[in-house]
Formats: C-alpha cells, sequence, structure tokens
C-alpha cells in the first residue's frame, strides 16, 4: 500500500491546477476567465482528493528515516516528474501560439 498516498493527490492536483491556469490563461488573464477556471477545478476529482486529503500529509511524513525516505522518492517522482513534463509541454506549446 502507498505510504504517502496523500501527498502522491496533492502533486496530482497541483499539476491539475498549473496546467489549467496555463491554459486558460494562454492568452492573458481575462476577468471572465476566473469562473470557469474555478468550475473546471471543483470538477476536477483530482483536485477534490487533494484538498480533501491535505491534512495528512504531515502523517505520511512523521518519523522520517532512510527506508522512508526512499519510499517517499520512489512514490513521489513519477507524479512530480509528470508535473514538470505538463507544464513545459503547456508552455512550449502556449509559446508556439
Amino acid at each position: 500500500m502507498a505510504q504517502f498516498k496523500e501527498s502522491v493527490e496533492l502533486v496530482e492536483g497541483i499539476n491539475v491546477i498549473t496546467r489549467a491556469c496555463i491554459q486558460q490563461f494562454a492568452d492573458g488573464f481575462q476577468a471572465t476567465d476566473l469562473p470557469v477556471l474555478v468550475a473546471k477545478l471543483a470538477a476536477d476529482p483530482k483536485v477534490t482528493a487533494a484538498i480533501q486529503g491535505v491534512s495528512g500529509i504531515k502523517t505520511e511524513f512523521s518519523g522520517m528515516n532512510a527506508v522512508k525516505v526512499a519510499e517517499a522518492v520512489r512514490e513521489l517522482a513519477p507524479p512530480m516528474t509528470d508535473l514538470v513534463l505538463g507544464v513545459i509541454q503547456d508552455l512550449q506549446a502556449k509559446a508556439e501560439k
């Protein structure tokens, strides 16, 4: 079972939020963008999971030792990589427009 479930969900939620902002504001910020963005994020299950589980993150990182650090890296590296690569992809697409 995943030891860092809530942390992984938080990174995945941040990924959704970050990428949605990049895409929504690609043509610059408009006041009308905000309600659209909020509705989109409120309906996203990854954002909901991230918000609901945030209080459990402190517990996941309590009593860290070398084994637990290695497990955290193993579990968190894939969603963090997805976040970075997704942001790069979205920014490159925006720059090409």
